[in-house]
């Protein structure tokens, strides 16, 4: 069965180069096809991946996010790979590896696309829901992804004592 998106698909949305292995980015693509049942739950994640073209429409906002997600996850994997003989990155004849900084800054840019078209995907979803009615149903307490409740990720704006200027 053919999944949502293949490397073909990286390679047209996120302009990845056409010379990059598919085993490359193989691990990174059934990461985002995890995330993705996530965010359609298991009802909606069996539907569009056995019959594609029934949702065309979706897709056009299915896709782009995977192919970003994929990409924040395949980063690492294109940038050094295991061998026999420990961890390696490839330095070609006219090439020069990223540093570890650059490759960050990549990993976040990709992320940042991710979330973007995440954050487009869902809102498309909700505004159609009467077309996705199962976008709604959770199936026996399934782990889904829902950015519409923004959380403050652990920050604490109680303001202590010791953050006062006067202190006599």
């Amino acid at each position: 069965m053919p999944s949502i998106i293949t490397l073909a698909d990286l390679q047209t949305i996120t302009y990845l180069n056409s010379q990059v292995e598919a085993r490359k980015v193989a691990p990174a693509i059934e990461d985002a096809h995890e995330a993705c049942e996530k965010v359609l739950g298991r009802t909606g994640y069996a539907l569009v991946y056995a019959t594609h073209a029934s949702y065309t429409a979706l897709l056009a906002y299915v896709k782009p996010w995977m192919a970003w997600y994929a990409m924040e996850r395949a980063y690492p994997d294109l940038y050094a790979e295991a061998d026999k003989g420990g961890v390696f990155k490839k330095s070609g004849e006219d090439y020069a590896s990223v540093g570890g900084s650059d490759l960050s800054m990549k990993i976040s840019t990709a992320r940042s696309r991710a979330e973007n078209k995440l954050e487009r995907l869902q809102e498309y979803l909700e505004a159609n829901l009467a077309t996705y009615t199962w976008y709604g149903t959770n199936v026996d307490g399934e782990e889904r992804i829902d950015e519409t409740t923004k959380a403050v990720a652990g920050i604490s704006f109680h303001r202590s004592t010791q953050q006062d200027r006067y202190r006599g």
